[in-house]
């Protein structure tokens, strides 16, 4: 679900503040212990006004998130649109690869709210917007595989929804070991190098896995 039309016309110095209230919250409590009343103070907005805006706690977690992520999309240099020849493609992808693991190191409070996310995730009584979210994530994933089998890059052998599936856990995976790593201070030197092989290996046409991007 996404946010509702009257978040998007609020006043754009609220929106930051409320942006980083509610981060800076969720990322230091979680979900669940966090507080709206909390997060409202922070931002120095009024009840009114996020109310009004968000229809509930979920709500303004999966807006959090969103943004969030769009930052980091931002930083990186998410492209429009995808290179059409083969080398190029997974170029990019390298270049996403080593840029989004020097982002994750340098935001810590990312790092933490992406721990609440997948927490959240585990929980039987998680509020549908985490289904959401990764719906939508999957959904991104996909288009990058289609632009991909397009140019020749990724291969077209299996069908496409089990092929973003085993993609999309692969990512999931190393994605909660990044955020596990980051948060406890581990060595991340060669992961994104390793992560972009064994996603290679799984997606590119015969052959072509065994060699670097």
């Amino acid at each position: 679900m996404p946010p509702l039309p009257r978040y998007e016309r609020l006043d754009g110095v609220v929106k930051q503040r409320l942006f980083e209230a509610a981060r800076a919250e969720f990322a230091a409590e979680g979900f669940h212990g966090a507080s709206l009343n909390r997060i409202i103070a922070a931002a120095g907005t009024s009840k009114g006004a996020v109310y009004y805006s968000f229809e509930d706690k979920a709500d303004l977690f999966a807006t959090t998130v969103r943004q969030s992520l769009a930052h980091w999309a931002e930083e990186v240099g998410w492209p429009e649109t995808w290179p059409t020849s083969r080398g190029a493609f997974w170029s990019e992808i390298a270049r996403l690869t080593r840029d989004g693991m020097r982002l994750v190191q340098e935001d810590p409070e990312g790092m933490q709210l992406a721990k609440a996310f997948y927490q959240l995730s585990g929980d039987a009584q998680a509020p549908r917007v985490v289904a959401e979210l990764l719906d939508e994530a999957r959904d991104l994933l996909t288009a990058v595989l289609v632009s991909g089998q397009q140019n020749g890059a990724v291969r077209s052998d299996m069908p496409l929804t089990l092929l973003a599936h085993s993609t999309f856990a692969l990512g999931l995976a190393l994605d909660r070991w990044v955020v596990d790593a980051v948060l406890q201070g581990r060595e991340l030197a060669g992961i994104g190098e390793t992560f972009l092989d064994m996603m290679k290996r799984l997606v590119a046409p015969s052959g072509d896995g065994e060699e670097a991007p």
